[in-house]
């Protein structure tokens, strides 16, 4: 279970354009905790010729490991149906975060 879940707590989305190079979109999509509106991570991402690049995803340091980063990547799924997502390079920790969500050796 989801420490947003279990600590009855909701988590509200805002996904916000940042700004726009020729073809390039980019956005924010954070995750906010609903009593507070505070928020506790975040996907910076790129979508480009009907495809998204994650530029990066972080969470606070203190809500790691409770879901956040899992919820983002699913809202962005969710408001990207139909839109490849390419991970680009990614650290250590998004390596493992990656083959959390089965996508263990994708190359994109």
């Amino acid at each position: 279970m989801n420490w947003y879940k279990k600590a009855n707590t909701e988590l509200v989305f805002e996904n916000n354009h940042i700004d726009h190079y020729s073809e390039q979109n980019n956005y924010m999509l954070l995750a906010k905790d609903k009593n507070t509106m505070n928020p506790l991570g975040g996907i910076g991402y790129s979508e480009f010729q009907d495809e998204i690049y994650i530029n990066y995803i972080e969470v606070k340091e203190e809500y790691k490991r409770m879901g956040i980063a899992t919820a983002l990547h699913k809202e962005l799924q969710k408001i990207n149906p139909n839109m490849k997502i390419n991970w680009g390079m990614t650290t250590d920790e998004g390596e493992s975060f990656k083959e959390s969500l089965g996508r263990k050796n994708e190359l994109v």
